[in-house]
């Protein structure tokens, strides 16, 4: 994966996204504004107890605004599971994609929209009701892998003290940013990598997060989910993106709407200092909330 460097990567400029967010209001006909956000490290800070990352009030307030305003979709793109996506933001009308791709669940308006002008050989049972797609289970993916990776994975938790595994339904992911020091975590994770990749058949991939080692299912990332959603609003009259995310794993979104050609105004924002293929970036976290809440009250909305 070739990122630019962080030095060459512009801080994002919050005039000219609020200014092409604005114009985009007063356009006839009606144009469409898309939000892809990341979750852990964008909406939210990093925690060292992932289940203490629940959102702030202010947070689910801007997130309430902007998807309140005619034309905008506000979809969080997480490696979370589905559990903690709905039961955190589930009282939102924002759409969700967890586990890094695994499952969509469409908005309530976007699904109606997409069963009215979707193929007849779609499988759109889901997709009417707005339940969760179970992409790999639609595409009928070799999922035996998960066996060996956990015992592999087991292994390694017993090398380093405060590390632990966390099961999704198709991910899994060693987490070591609780373990004791003295076990040389990171050098661990190199090797736990290395290891996974030597038995892979081309079913999974191996990811290095942050503080983490993630496997999942290959072919399925948050690239493909947004590009699976730029076609469902390819005739939506789109003039707006704004992606932001703060891994590894939201560059597959930076790069696949840095393919996109058909939208005037787009925005993909990395969060920290890491290289990356992102336009932009900010420096913080709590910049993200400050840019979100700049478009929440504008004016023009």
């Amino acid at each position: 994966m070739s990122h630019s460097s962080s030095s060459s990567t512009q801080v994002l400029d919050r005039d000219k996204v609020l200014h092409a967010y604005c114009e985009t209001m007063k356009k006839k006909p009606p144009t469409s504004r898309l939000f892809f956000f990341d979750y852990d490290g964008t909406l939210a800070p990093i925690v060292p107890n992932p289940p203490d990352a629940k959102p702030s009030p202010k947070v689910k307030e801007i997130l309430s605004k902007l998807c309140k305003v005619d034309g905008n979709y506000v979809y969080i793109i997480s490696g979370r599971d589905r559990k903690d996506l709905e039961d955190w933001l589930g009282d939102l009308d924002v759409g969700f994609s967890a586990e890094h791709g695994c499952f969509l669940k469409l908005l309530q308006k976007e699904s109606s929209h997409t069963a009215s002008t979707s193929s007849e050989d779609e499988p759109n049972g889901a997709h009417e009701k707005n339940e969760w797609i179970d992409i790999p289970k639609e595409k009928g993916m070799d999922v035996s892998w998960v066996p060996n990776v956990l015992s592999v994975m087991k292994e390694f938790c017993s090398q380093c003290p405060g590390s632990a595994i966390e099961r999704k339904t198709y991910a899994l992911v060693w987490h070591y940013r609780n373990a004791q020091s003295s076990s040389n975590p990171e050098g661990l994770a190199v090797k736990l990598a290395d290891s996974l990749n030597s038995i892979d058949a081309g079913h999974f991939n191996v990811i290095n997060g942050k503080k983490n080692v993630e496997v999942r299912p290959s072919g399925i990332n948050k690239g493909t989910i947004v590009k699976e959603l730029l076609s469902r609003h390819c005739h939506d009259n789109l003039e707006f993106v704004l992606c932001m995310g703060d891994d590894t794993t939201d560059e597959d979104m930076f790069q696949q709407l840095s393919k996109e050609k058909g939208v005037p105004n787009l925005f993909t924002v990395r969060v920290g200092e890491e290289s990356t293929s992102a336009s932009s970036c900010l420096e913080r976290q709590d910049e993200v909330i400050q840019v979100l809440e700049m478009l929440a009250t504008s004016e023009c909305t």
